[in-house]
């Protein structure tokens, strides 16, 4: 709970991630994670990644249901730039799009580490070849 006892947000479960992660990585100190314990941040980070494509789809068939009733407006910061909310919709659902095939190679290129990570054990493990 945050100190006015409300649940944390979102952002601020991600930020408690990101720095969990960050602290794993750096603790004790920059290099003596071991090769399993990188395994295992990757691992986590692929799962995340796995999770985001789908996450971001969901966010923009929200935003455009919302709009779709009505209920979206722009406010005066957003007038000079979009003319019509569907407008902003539409530039943020391109915007979207391309973070979702971003995300898709994110989660790609993290599977693809996982698989070379299994290979990689530290100089003091026992080789059991």
């Amino acid at each position: 709970m945050t100190n006015d006892d409300r649940p944390p947000t979102l952002a601020q479960l991600a930020e408690t991630a990101a720095h969990a992660i960050q602290a794993a990585i750096q603790q004790p100190t920059p290099g003596n994670l071991t090769a399993p314990q990188t395994h295992q941040v990757l691992s986590e980070l692929a799962i995340l990644a796995d999770q985001l494509p789908a996450l971001l789809d969901q966010l923009s068939a929200s935003l455009e249901a919302r709009r779709n009733l009505g209920g979206l407006r722009l406010n005066s910061y957003g007038l000079d730039r979009y003319v019509t909310p569907g407008g902003a919709i539409a530039s943020t659902q391109v915007a979207l799009t391309d973070a979702v095939t971003a995300a898709l190679a994110l989660a790609r290129h993290l599977d693809e580490v996982l698989v070379i990570t299994t290979t990689i054990v530290d100089t003091d493990a026992v080789d059991h070849d």
